[in-house]
C-alpha cells in the first residue's frame, strides 16, 4: 500500500497525468486523505508488532515485504509490457 501511495505522490507532480481522466481518477483514491491515513495506520501496526519479536522474526518480514514488492514490480513490468503469466 505504501508504494501505490508514493507512486500516486510522484504521479501528481505531472500536469499531462494528471489530465488523463483514468489517472486522475486513480490518483483520486491513492491520494485522498483516508487511503494515506490506513497506509499510516498499518505502518504503526507493523512497528508495535515488530517491537517485541527476535532479529529472525525481523528478517523474515524483510524478505516477505521484499518479496511481495518484486512481485508487485514484476506484475506493473508485465502489463506495461504486454505480457502473460508464464506460469
Amino acid at each position: 500500500m505504501q508504494s501505490y501511495l508514493e507512486v500516486a505522490e510522484s504521479i501528481t507532480k505531472k500536469q499531462k497525468i494528471r489530465e488523463v481522466p483514468v489517472y486522475s481518477t486513480w490518483l483520486e483514491t491513492y491520494q485522498a486523505d483516508k487511503y494515506a491515513g490506513i497506509v499510516d495506520w498499518l505502518k504503526r501496526l507493523l512497528n508495535k508488532y515488530s517491537q517485541d519479536v527476535g532479529q529472525w522474526e525481523i528478517l523474515r518480514m524483510r524478505n516477505l515485504y521484499l518479496t511481495s514488492s518484486r512481485y508487485e514490480y514484476i506484475f506493473w513490468d508485465m502489463a506495461y509490457k504486454l505480457e502473460e503469466w508464464q506460469v
